[in-house]
């Protein structure tokens, strides 16, 4: 009697031959798909009649169809609605640069303000902490600082001297003597 270990052997061997056989007989079938007019509208009808039967004619036409239904009513979305369409963002004017001057900061316990000049109209504003001035947010009031924020971007004023020939001179007087 054979060993049963052989017998197996020759089994497995036996499906892997039938299978080879199968895939082989499943590619030919593919590669005269395109040579026999499948999906071709231009072939004739002689093309009909050497269409393999495997491939029915409406494949190409209904999976569109089934395709097209399950993006009108999408499976997995709550209420079976397609998801709306992203709107375009709306256009917003750029953030324009500051040119005012920081002539003052007063800081308390409840408030921070920040007294702004503007160098061509001599006009002067005072802005406070978390407000929004000129399209700009005021993020910080700082001792020496002011700092804004708008559409990404950070700038922020410094508080500079009242003159710089002031302190040069009271510096020199300091020295000068009676």
């Amino acid at each position: 009697m054979a060993n049963p270990a052989n017998r197996l052997t020759l089994l497995l061997l036996l499906v892997c031959v039938g299978l080879g056989t199968l895939v082989a007989r499943e590619l030919r079938l593919v590669a005269a798909a395109p040579e026999a007019g499948i999906g071709n509208p231009q072939a004739g009808a002689g093309a009909e009649a050497q269409r393999p039967s495997a491939l029915p004619a409406a494949l190409p036409t209904k999976a569109l169809q089934v395709y097209q239904e399950i993006l009108a009513r999408p499976l997995f979305i709550k209420g079976r609605q397609p998801p709306a369409k992203p709107q375009p963002a709306p256009v917003r004017e750029p953030v324009k640069q500051l040119s005012h001057l920081l002539e003052g900061v007063a800081i308390s316990r409840r408030k921070r303000v920040a007294l702004l000049r503007d160098p061509r109209s001599r006009e002067q504003v005072s802005v406070e902490e978390g407000h929004i001035w000129e399209g700009w947010v005021v993020e910080q009031v700082l001792p020496d600082r002011v700092i804004f924020s708008g559409e990404g971007e950070m700038q922020e004023l410094l508080l500079e001297p009242d003159d710089a020939q002031d302190q040069t001179q009271g510096a020199t007087g300091a020295r000068r003597r009676p």
